[in-house]
Order: structure tokens, then sequence, then C-alpha cells
């Protein structure tokens, strides 16, 4: 196709001036987005116009811009910038434009993921659908509230996305009137008056729960607070945060706070009463909080009906994406609906501390406060203890507790590592404890970041000497000579764990996972240095791992657990501590440079069930989602998942079968879980399958496990043990 040269120098002089005044990064994608579909591939006839739009290439990096993108749309949109980049020599060289090609990249996974459609990102899925209520109040911090906003620009159809809006209490109003002010950009009518009506609203109804009130001012802000904002939709939700902070300042012993995965939209009156909102933006912000990871959707009860209408439209298109569609007509009514916000209790020491401290200046509430102190000191934390034995996560950080519960030190390890560990951490452990300078005080060594929009590294810190001791980010360099798209493996860590060799030297143990694509690493490293010893790379996800004797030689062994994509088989693995390196058995194209056959004990392969055959067309492994070890029965319980997750009501079900290994590694015992003889049911009864399987079908299963014996797969016959296995005991 032949392209006028004039037309493309009006467009791009149209373009970029479109670009200098465009507030968000999103509407700046599109506009050059729009510029590169114009050329019609014809990148490197016109590289100069692209090389200088280049230049201004926006730098998504935070979730909330890429709500609201359908993923096709967003596809075909990171398709173009990477395929004129990789054309035009000096973008393909430009380390700063393939970052930012990256950054759209795993905002692709991310919006994949929050619709449960990424196998890659299967683990992000699993976190939305867990059971909503438990989630939602782990999503953000309190205060913070999302809302649904449209974005409009000249020659684009409106766009819907969230934001994520704050409300904080400056202290007491210095008018008899309660005042909320936004330190945000606001355009359009009314701008001066923005907040009133949603001060007078939570006022009136912290009047009605509490006569004695004060009146108090405040402050709302938008977490990326550049960008302009027009119209009244965020009226409800500054008004229900404003009301929230007010009960907190009036030192109350039971508030309110907002569930922090909700999105809000809708006007309010100074009466509370909820106000439509542009019936033509509805559709927009619907798809706003579909496409994103909020999950709950809060709307003007009476625009209810239209808004379900479109979410039923948008999950025909993806099933798997769970939203709950809630209707208000008054303030008030967040405040009766546990979807919405959380009820909240002060304990009574704190309470009465609280209340005793206002007080603190009469010579009475002084003996008391003393008095108090000494109570919670003793109830409360126990005796000082710096020795670091326990940790637990809340919001985005990592805190670290003494033998009693008391916070001694917090760490900020990023939303994702602790919705991971919220989700997986009873499985995957992401911190570990031990005492290098033997000083009677344990070293801390945790996990950072769970993908790309953090950091992904393992980091070892002295809590007695107050100071980093080390980072090792992670940076594995593996080469599969014979795989596109493995160039740029990125790794985070799933599990870490101390353990101690016949030597007595210890070692940190980290199970890493390539945060997109199939290898796994399992490293040994000095906890000391960092220094990674040894590693074995897996040709596949490597989903839990345990550190147990199995040898009986008072040394732990590394068992480790997940699918094998060679071979499309869930596996279990044992590694000899004391020699870890190389790779897992493989074929074909899964070779890998530079990297010999590593030497497990064992390595066995699990074949599906005659029902996880069934799912073939949709899933073609099954992988093992946990190993658990029984030190006392002395065996090995593999958890495998044969099926896609089915929601009932929430919840996950899949259907799965656990495996007891002996310590010798012989299938023991076979059982399975309730969705998976539904599906056998079913199957039976839709001829998919001839017969339910039973006890004999079981027994001759466990002749199908199949063991590397260093050069094959053999099947183990039940008169005699492999060779290899005839060292354990």
């Amino acid at each position: 196709m032949k392209i006028d040269p004039i037309e493309i120098e009006q467009l791009f002089v149209q373009i970029s001036a479109e670009i200098s005044r465009a507030g968000s990064e999103r509407m700046q994608l599109l506009l050059m987005d729009r510029f590169l579909k114009r050329l019609h591939g014809q990148y490197l006839e016109f590289d100069s116009y692209i090389i200088q739009l280049f230049e201004v290439f926006p730098s998504l990096k935070h979730p909330l811009l890429f709500s609201g993108f359908r993923p096709k749309e967003l596809e075909a949109i990171i398709h173009e910038c990477e395929e004129a980049a990789n054309v035009i020599p000096e973008l393909r060289q430009d380390d700063s434009v393939q970052r930012k090609i990256d950054l759209l990249k795993t905002g692709f996974n991310h919006v994949k993921s929050w619709l449960g459609i990424s196998e890659t990102d299967r683990e992000d899925g699993l976190i939305q659908l867990l059971n909503i209520k438990e989630q939602i109040n782990l999503n953000e911090e309190a205060g913070d509230v999302f809302i649904p906003v449209v974005e409009t620009s000249e020659g684009f159809e409106k766009k819907g996305r969230l934001r994520k809006l704050k409300v904080e209490l400056v202290g007491k109003s210095g008018k008899d009137e309660f005042e909320l002010r936004p330190v945000f950009g606001v355009i359009g009518a009314n701008t001066g008056n923005l907040g009133e009506k949603s001060a007078k609203a939570a006022g009136n109804l912290l009047r009605k729960n509490r006569e004695r009130s004060s009146y108090w001012s405040g402050t709302a802000s938008f977490e990326l607070s550049h960008t302009w904002h027009a119209g009244s939709s965020a009226n409800l939700a500054l008004a229900a945060l404003f009301y929230c902070e007010m009960l907190k300042a009036e030192n109350q012993r039971e508030y309110f706070k907002l569930n922090p995965g909700i999105a809000i939209t809708g006007d309010v009156d100074e009466h509370g009463n909820v106000l439509d909102v542009d019936e033509e933006t509805i559709q927009q912000k619907v798809e706003a909080a579909f496409f994103s990871w909020a999950q709950v959707l809060v709307v003007p009860v009476q625009q209810l009906e239209q808004a379900l209408k479109i979410f039923e439209e948008l999950q025909n298109e993806f099933p798997n994406r769970n939203l709950v569609i809630k209707g208000i007509g008054n303030l008030r009514d967040l405040f009766f609906d546990r979807w919405l916000t959380l009820h909240k209790q002060t304990s009574l020491i704190e309470h009465t501390a609280r209340r005793v401290w206002k007080r603190r200046y009469s010579s009475a509430a002084i003996l008391v406060f003393l008095m108090l102190i000494g109570i919670i000191g003793s109830m409360a934390y126990g005796p000082i203890d710096k020795n670091p034995v326990m940790a637990d996560y809340e919001g985005e950080y990592l805190f670290i507790q003494n033998q009693f519960g008391k916070t001694i030190k917090q760490f900020w390890v990023g939303k994702k590592t602790v919705d991971f560990f919220h989700t997986y951490g009873t499985t995957n452990p992401q911190v570990a404890f031990f005492d290098i300078n033997a000083d009677g005080v344990n070293e801390v060594f945790y996990v950072t970041g769970v993908n790309t929009s953090e950091q992904r590294e393992v980091t070892a810190w002295s809590l007695s000497g107050d100071s980093l001791l080390w980072v090792n980010n992670l940076d594995f360099k593996i080469h599969f000579p014979r795989q596109h798209g493995l160039q740029n493996l990125k790794f985070y860590a799933r599990e870490i764990g101390i353990t101690f060799a016949n030597d007595g030297n210890p070692y940190l143990i980290v199970l890493a996972s390539e945060w997109n694509h199939f290898p796994s690493v399992t490293a040994k490293l000095k906890p000391e240095t960092g220094e990674v010893i040894e590693k074995y790379i897996h040709t596949g996800q490597v989903r839990d791992m345990e550190l147990v004797d199995i040898t009986g030689d008072g040394v732990h062994e590394i068992v480790l657990a997940g699918i094998n994509n060679v071979y499309w088989r869930a596996f279990l693995a044992v590694l000899d501590l004391e020699n870890i390196s190389g790779h897992s058995p493989l074929e074909g194209d899964y070779i890998i440079e530079d990297v010999q056959r590593a030497e497990e004990l064992v390595y066995l392969l699990i074949p599906k069930t005659i029902v996880g055959r069934v799912f073939d067309p949709i899933q073609k492994y099954s992988y093992s989602t946990r190993v658990k070890k029984s030190e006392d029965q002395q065996l090995l319980t593999l958890t495998i998942s044969e099926s896609p997750a089915r929601i009932i009501s929430g919840i996950i079900k899949e259907g799965v079968i656990l495996i007891d290994f002996d310590y010798h590694l012989n299938m023991t015992g076979l059982a399975t879980s309730d969705q998976w003889d539904i599906y056998a049911k079913e199957f039976y009864e839709s001829g998919d399958i001839s017969f339910i399987p039973g006890y004999e079908y079981f027994e001759a299963f466990k002749d199908s496990v199949v063991y590397w014996d260093g050069s094959d797969f053999e099947f183990r016959n039940k008169y005699g043990v492999d060779p290899k296995i005839r060292t354990l005991g």
C-alpha cells in the first residue's frame, strides 16, 4: 500500500501535539498506536517519525494503568510497538524502549490473570478466584478505595479505568462545618465545590450516630495524581471514606473501614441519598471494574439492572472472571453489607489507653496511664526479646516477630509477595531464620516480588547489627537454544528454607520459578554471603519443596514436586543435598546449553488417570501442587491436580488425587477429591469413560508410575526396586 508522505507528516504533527497535551500515559500509548497502525507496517520508510515518537514512549508501571483494557486490544498494541521497535536498529538497541515494552507485556499478563485466562499466570488467577470476602480484605490498605472513571479524547472511544482514591484527616475544622478538600486537579462544572456534598453527607451520618461529634477537615487524593478528574461520580466514595476516617478520629471503640477491594461509583446529596451517574458512562465503568482485580462494584441502586446486564455480557465472553455488582440507595447502606465494609473493634486495653492519653495532663490520668502501660507490657508483649523466630504479612510488609508475637522489625516486600504468602504461605515459606554468627540473634532471610513490577530477590538482614547482609536478585543465566521466547528469563523465589550438610555447614535452599515460562531453579546458597554454590534446573514449574531426611542419615534431602513440560506429566524428585547440580530429565527441543544431567536420587513421573485424560483437549498435563511430609509415618503425600478449576459458590473446586509414597518412593496409597469423584460419575454417564474407577483400577494405576534409571524411564516391578532407589534404606 502506497502511503502519502504529506499525510503522514500532518498526522505526526497532530499526534505529537496531542501526546504533549495528554495527561494520561494510557492515552499517550493509544495515540502512538494510532500513528503506527496508519503506517501499515512500513516502519523503515518512516523511521525518523517513529524514533521521535518513541522518545516520549510512556512507561506504564502501575497495574492500575492496565485496568479497563481488553486483552486482545492490549495484545495488538504490544505487537505493533514491538514490531516497529524490532525493525528499526536504533530502537532495537535501545534498552529503555525494550524495558517499556516489557512493562506492557507485564500489564498484558496482569489482564489475563485478572480474567482467569492465563495459563502462565495461573497463580495470580487463583489468588483472584479464592474466597472473595477473604481476598478483598488483603488487596489494599485501609483508607483507600477504587473508583471507575472514564477517559475521553478526540478521536477515541470512551475508555474506562480504575483510580485509587484516598481520604486523610487534617484535623478538626476551624469552622462549624465538615470540610473535605481535593488535592488533585479538577476540571469541568462546579470544580470549586467538589467534596462539599460528600463532606455534608458524611457529617450528617456521623451526627446521627454520635451526638457530640466534632467537625473535621480532610483531604482527598488519587494515587496517580497527575491525571485530572472531572464529574461527580466519586462523591459517594469520598463521603464513605471521610465518614470512616472521622469515626476513627472520634476514638470510637467500634468503627468501620471500606473493604479496599471494591470499586464505587455514584453521586450523593447532603442527606446521603445516592444519585445517578451519567448513564452514558455506565458501560465503561463496569468494564473498568471487570478488567481489573476489583472484586465488588458498587453502583446506584437505580442503575443496578443496567450494570448487571453489561456484566452478564462481559462474563459470557470471560466466564472465569468473578465480580459482584451491588446497588445501594443511601450512604448508610454501605455499612450494613459485609461485602462492602469491615466492622472493626479496638481492644479494651488499647481503647482505654487512647482515652487516658487524651486526658494525660491530669494527675489521676498520669497514674492510671503508668499502671496501664505496665499491664499492657506484661499482658500483651511479654519480656523484651529481640530474637526473631516468627513472621507475618499484611499490606505490603513483612513483620518480623519474637516468640511472644511482638514485632521487632518490618520490611517492605510488595503487595504481590504478601498476596502470594496469604495464598501459598503454608506450603511455600517466604522467610527463614538462622543465627549466622552465633550471637544468639537470628538473621532474617526473606523474599520480595513475585512478578516483574516488583523486585525479585532474596535478602539477608542482620537484626543485631540492623544492617543489610546481602541481596541475591536471582539472575540465573540459562540458555535454551531451541526454545523461542526464553532469552530474558526472570525468576522469583517461590520458597526458601535452611538446612545443614553432613559437615554441619548451613545452606539456604531457594526454589525459584520463571514468572512467565516453564523453567524452575532450585539453588543452594551460602547464608553468609548469598553466593550460589549449586543449582538444579528443571524443565517445568516446580510448585513445592520439602526438606526431609529420607535416607535416615540425619541430613535433609530436597524433595521437589510440579510439572515436567517435556513429558506432560506431574513429577516427584529427590535431590542429594551434597550434589544438586545439573538439569532434570529432558529430550528434544528442551536441551539446555552447557549444563549436564543431574544425578537425582529419585525422579519419577505420574501419568494422568482415566478421568484426567478426558481433559486432554483443554489441559494437556496434570501437575503436582504440593508435597507434604509425614516423618512419623515416613510418607510423602503428593497432591496432583488433574482438571481445570470449577468455581462453585465463589470457591475453586478441582479434580485432585492424593498419592502416598513411602521413603523408598513406592506408591502405597491413593485418594481422590469429591470433585474428582463427581467428574468420574459425570464422565461415566456421558460415555467419556467406560467405568467408574475403584480399588482394582487404583491398584493397577500404582504400576504406571515410571522412574528415571539414569538414561531412560522404566516401570518398577512389584518384586524389586530400581537400583538407584536401593540406597534409600
